[in-house]
């Protein structure tokens, strides 16, 4: 089947606006800031490694803030900016030398946390009332 010159213009006009809004749809959404998921202090066995990925995964996609004090390795590593070696040293001290009090206690105490990374970590994060 021969498709006429007139045919073949409509295909293509009709190609290019499905890709415009295709493009349009894209650029429109917006990602989700990260919902973190936290620890309970004490718990009785640690997560299996394939529940972990899931937990992270998931604070990656749902809004919401994260308690340093009380987070684990995995949800830590949601976080932007913070990969699984940050994320083990954070954790380490804070068994070390206890909760952290503020956002300039933990750059202060763990080594690699920075003031820009610790400025982009300031919204994920959310802080106990004394």
């Amino acid at each position: 089947m021969e498709l006429t010159p007139q045919e073949r213009t409509v295909l293509a006009a009709v190609a290019v606006f499905l890709a415009l809004g295709a493009g349009l749809r894209l650029w429109r959404a917006a990602p989700a800031p990260p919902r973190f998921e936290s620890a309970e202090a004490g718990s009785a066995a640690p997560p299996s490694p394939a529940a972990g990925a899931v937990a992270a995964d998931t604070a990656r996609r749902e809004l919401g803030r994260l308690d340093p004090n009380r987070a684990d390795a995995r949800a830590l590593e949601a976080l932007p900016g913070i990969g699984p070696a940050l994320a083990r040293r954070i954790v380490e001290e804070r068994a070390r030398g206890g909760p952290f009090r503020s956002l300039a206690d933990l750059e202060a105490r763990v080594p690699g946390l920075g003031p820009q990374r610790a400025a982009r970590l300031a919204p994920y994060l959310d802080w106990p009332s004394p």
